[in-house]
């Protein structure tokens, strides 16, 4: 019986070679998908909180003064998507009144995107001598 040399592969072991490199290569694609979905979200919540930020600081130096229960919203022209609201709330801490004259919570919203929707919040207490400084 003489025996015969065999040069390359079978069918078999080349099917399982592709298997396994298909395999690999659906991981991989998968993973850099959601890397780059990752990134966008992270660059649009920067921006918002930048937004959310700079609203509060017009608001918080605004001449006209920002009142309590005022709660306004609107959208941001150079950022299509992008909207935002604002409320201020008298704050009341009965033990401590002697100490701390009266605070007023402003609360500045960013939302942006559809479901989900997404938003960034900053929200301060402001004592009302600040806010009694900045008016005309």
């Amino acid at each position: 019986m003489s025996r015969t040399r065999r040069n390359g592969f079978t069918l078999l072991e080349i099917m399982i070679a592709l298997g396994i490199l298909g395999s690999s290569l659906v991981v991989l694609l998968t993973s850099i998908f959601h890397s780059v979905e990752m990134y966008r979200v992270a660059q649009e919540t920067v921006i918002a909180g930048f937004l959310a930020q700079e609203k509060f600081t017009e608001l918080r130096t605004a001449r006209t003064g920002v009142g309590i229960g005022d709660y306004k919203d609107g959208a941001f022209e150079k950022f299509p998507g992008y909207r935002w609201k604002y409320r201020v709330e008298k704050v009341t801490l009965e033990p401590l009144v002697p100490v701390v004259p009266g605070l007023r919570r402003l609360e500045v919203e960013v939302t942006w995107g559809r479901k989900p929707v997404r938003r960034v919040e900053v929200i301060s207490y402001i004592p009302d001598r600040e806010i009694e400084k900045v008016k005309p």
